[in-house]
């Protein structure tokens, strides 16, 4: 049975400048949500710092006053002058203002210095005013030095209890810790005269603006994301089209070139032959054939690759492509024997594949004939094919005393040669590599290379389609 594909079932000819299109909307989209990634994420660490500090500068500051809320000038001149040390919280109120007004040495009055720009810089600072005394709500919680709960004072806050207010300072006493978080609370314990006071600050309504930014800052991300990705997707086409033109014309340049060489070449292998009639068999009419062979080859994996890039559909069939490995594979043993080469054909049989006879014999037939022709004298070529999940999985393995350096994924580009000696001296032009990967891809399938003991294996994955 032999029918038509359709032109979306195969990759059409511009697939080189789909994936480079695709490369450049992935480098771009990559590089903005980098940026995006860094810049909200900056801004919401700032914004979550300013909560932070602001939160921090009112505990302070209630700690300084034994959990009491000062006049506003105080307030003021508190978060303005007031240096927060850890070792002033076991300072009396009155010691701690004593503190704050003691002229700082050189080093504290840099470092002041450069903590007041940061607040100045990230606007840290609580915002005070009148209404602030108010609209902060707060609890104290008193111990003594035996660590007992002896009062509480709940009258700046409606959400609590006694009750309540002591259960979070036993918490508190439990963990051991001096300042953090229960729930939306945040604590700090401060040294007193009788023992020590711990302050729950209500950060509810901080915590969820910090919340509501980042969920906002995340949606206008996802919407710039999503129409620069259009932009991209957009603009990608035309940034792309001159290359798309080159390419195009460079196809059809190798086509008309080689369709124009082919009858030059012709003539000269014609003419050769009425020499070597006239004039007899000799190095040069050799060297003349040899040449014209080379150029022959050439030419054809030029077209052939032409023709693989250029067509969109293609007549296929339903092929044993088991009997098709084994019979193109066959004629290469003489070749592997004159090398005393350990040729090996591990096929499975009857191993169906719809696809087009002619492009998949010109790939396996490259395939094997590159492992054959840069095999070292006594070496190994095994040829494996194995039918895997939902894809047909053929492996060409070729040992070699000299390993390719650099990306093996090179080897697939036209006119590339790890060895130009080799190359020159087995006829090769770097073509063979490049047609079957067209041929592969063109049957929407994946050709990979990669090193493996002591040699080199391509590997073809062919879906069953």
């Amino acid at each position: 049975m032999v029918y038509r594909l359709t032109k979306t079932a195969v990759p059409w000819c511009g697939s080189m400048v789909k994936l480079l299109q695709r490369k450049f909307i992935f480098v771009a989209m990559g590089s903005l949500l980098v940026v995006l990634v860094m810049v909200l994420g900056g801004i919401n660490l700032v914004h979550v710092y300013q909560s932070e500090q602001r939160s921090d500068g009112i505990l302070w500051m209630l700690a300084s006053y034994r959990g009491e809320f000062p006049e506003e000038k105080k307030a003021r001149k508190f978060l303005e002058n007031y240096e927060y040390r850890e070792d002033t919280q076991s300072q009396t109120n009155e010691q701690q203002e004593e503190t704050s007004k003691q002229p700082m040495n050189d080093s504290r009055y840099e470092a002041y210095q450069s903590m007041w720009f940061l607040r100045q810089l990230l606007n840290a600072e609580p915002h005070i005013s009148p209404e602030t005394k108010f609209s902060t709500r707060y609890f104290t919680v008193s111990i003594d030095t035996a660590n007992t709960i002896t009062d509480v004072n709940v009258s700046h806050i409606a959400a609590i209890t006694e009750q309540n207010a002591k259960e979070y300072g036993q918490m508190v006493l439990d963990a051991e810790k001096d300042h953090g978080y229960l729930e939306q609370y945040k604590y700090l314990q401060t040294a007193t005269e009788t023992g020590a006071m711990i302050i729950f600050l209500d950060c509810t309504t901080q915590l969820e603006a910090v919340q509501s930014f980042l969920y906002l800052s995340c949606g206008i991300a996802a919407l710039v994301f999503g129409v620069v990705f259009l932009l991209v997707v957009f603009f990608s086409r035309r940034a792309i089209a001159p290359i798309a033109s080159n390419m195009e014309k460079q196809r059809q340049f190798i086509t008309d070139a080689g369709h124009e060489l082919k009858t030059p070449l012709a003539i000269i292998a014609a003419n050769t032959d009425v020499l070597a009639l006239y004039s007899g068999e000799n190095e040069w009419t050799e060297s003349i054939r040899n040449q014209v062979n080379r150029l022959d080859v050439l030419v054809r994996d030029l077209l052939s690759l032409a023709r693989m890039e250029e067509q969109r559909s293609f007549a296929a069939a339903k092929l044993n492509f088991s009997a098709l490995v084994e019979e193109t594979a066959a004629p290469f043993a003489v070749l592997a024997a004159q090398k005393q080469v350990d040729y090996q054909l591990q096929i499975d049989p009857t191993l169906w594949l719809t696809g087009d006879m002619s492009g998949l014999q010109q790939m396996v037939s490259v395939l094997v004939d590159n492992a054959v022709k840069y095999v070292q004298f006594g070496g190994a070529v095994h040829i494996m094919l194995k039918k895997k999940s939902r894809y047909l999985q053929l492996e060409v393995y070729n040992s070699c005393d000299i390993m390719p350096e650099g990306d093996l994924n090179q080897l697939f580009d036209r006119f590339h040669r790890t060895d130009l000696s080799r190359a020159r001296e087995s006829g090769g032009y770097g073509i063979g590599l490049s047609v079957a990967k067209a041929a592969a891809l063109i049957h929407h399938g994946k050709i990979s290379v990669e090193r493996r003991e002591q040699g080199i294996c391509f590997t073809v994955k062919l879906p069953i389609q």
